[in-house]
């Protein structure tokens, strides 16, 4: 009986990307199948990203999903791009996330998601930065009103210290769908970056007034109101956010946020390590990202690039 890259006894899917399969019947129907586990794959991701679900469990199986998405049909450019998302954030596998990525491009090479992911998901976290921005700047050329390509190299820009730049973008990315809320986040983060502290409040405000208690939005915004200088109020979101964790996932990113903010480095990366070990996908921004600058001699954290099997130096 023939078998399925998943099955055959020498295949490693933790670092080769499962092999194409001959699918010589009902191959509309096996199409279906496999965009739909792809599909499973992309919403438990999202669903970690933006705080919705417990990244450890979400990730676990997402990143099963899109594997059986591969065990369908091998060909899919998308799915090797999620597959390399996973074998990056997942196992910090870079080198066979690498593979998967590059083989995501050579079957579909006019896809914006796949270079999106390459970007943030593989070349940011490894500070290839200049890369990243050639792959989203390449997206945007085969999907230049996407929102989220917009808001993903004004994000990029943020990591190289162009804030101005980024500010541009960002911009652009809530002007073009104002309703996706990731943008205008990154977007007050932009402006926290310059100093410009009342914008960012006044944006992560707004925020949160269209689309409720979000604790990735709380706890940015106890960040900031941390650095302004008002632990009172960084307290009253870290306490919300406590009592919200009650009921539903907050994100040991969101909580890290605030002591951050508050100047509690120790008890800031108690919770950075938390988010390694449950796997929130946004640890991925540990090396690139202006806010964890601070932490970068410390031993913890560099213990924590260590566990990640990231190189250890400053962007």
């Amino acid at each position: 009986m023939a078998q399925g890259p998943l099955s055959h006894a020498e295949a490693d899917p933790q670092r080769d990307p499962p092999q194409p399969r001959v699918v010589r019947a009902g191959s509309r129907s096996r199409s279906l199948l496999c965009r739909a586990h792809l599909g499973l794959a992309e919403s438990w991701w999202e669903g970690a990203v933006f705080g919705l679900d417990r990244p450890r469990e979400a990730v676990a199986i997402g990143r099963q999903s899109v594997l059986k998405a591969l065990e369908i049909e091998g060909a899919l450019g998308e799915a090797y791009a999620m597959l390399g998302v996973y074998l990056g954030v997942h196992d910090f596998d870079w080198g066979a996330a690498e593979r998967a990525f590059r083989r995501g491009l050579e079957l579909s090479p006019a896809s914006s998601d796949v270079r999106t992911r390459y970007a943030l998901y593989l070349l940011a976290p490894n500070l290839r930065l200049d890369e990243a921005v050639a792959e989203l700047e390449a997206a945007l050329e085969f999907d230049p009103l996407s929102a989220v390509v917009h808001a993903c190299l004004g994000h990029c820009f943020i990591y190289q210290r162009n804030f101005a730049r980024a500010t541009r973008e960002l911009h652009l990315a809530t002007e073009l769908d104002p309703s996706y809320w990731m943008g205008h986040l990154i977007l007050a983060g932009s402006y926290a970056f310059q100093g410009m502290f009342d914008k960012s409040i006044e944006v992560c405000r707004k925020v949160m007034d269209a689309i409720g208690p979000n604790p990735m939005i709380m706890g940015a915004t106890a960040c900031v109101h941390g650095i302004m200088g008002e632990p009172r109020r960084a307290e009253e979101l870290r306490l919300r956010l406590i009592e919200s964790s009650r009921t539903s996932c907050v994100p040991p990113l969101a909580v890290a946020w605030i002591y951050l903010g508050l100047g509690d480095l120790d008890t800031c990366l108690d919770w950075l390590e938390k988010a390694v070990e449950e796997r929130d996908p946004l640890i991925v921004e540990f090396q690139p990202k202006p806010l964890y600058d601070a932490f970068r001699p410390h031993p913890r954290f560099q213990a924590l690039l260590s566990a990640m099997h990231l190189v250890k130096s400053n962007p």
